[in-house]
């Protein structure tokens, strides 16, 4: 592989995410569009990247179970991160100040 295809492969995983980023814009809230941004982005980077090297590479010599348990484990991880960086929300919380502090 030179770097002309290394190139190739990068513009087109670029232009996905901008066409799936774009395509998350309508309809659903906010917090719903980052989720699925999130789980949908790095499932189909993957998959261009092994659809590239078996096309113009010598094939990367896995078997279906693992190149189905490599997409679905980084979508599972591109959730978890999505819940890391923007946690659910739990409502408003009421603070409990102990009695002495209130009667004081």
């Amino acid at each position: 592989m030179n770097a002309k295809e290394d190139e190739a492969r990068l513009e087109i995983a670029g232009f996905l995410a901008a066409v799936s980023r774009v395509s998350t814009k309508e309809g659903a809230p906010a917090l719903a569009r980052v989720r699925l941004f999130a789980a949908i982005m790095p499932v189909v980077l993957w998959s261009l990247f092994m659809l590239c090297l078996a096309l113009l590479g010598n094939g990367i010599g896995w078997g279906p179970t693992l190149w189905t348990g490599v997409l679905t484990t980084s979508a599972g991880f591109g959730y978890a991160l999505s819940l890391l960086v923007f946690p659910p929300y739990e409502g408003t919380t009421v603070e409990q100040v102990p009695a002495a502090a209130r009667d004081g």
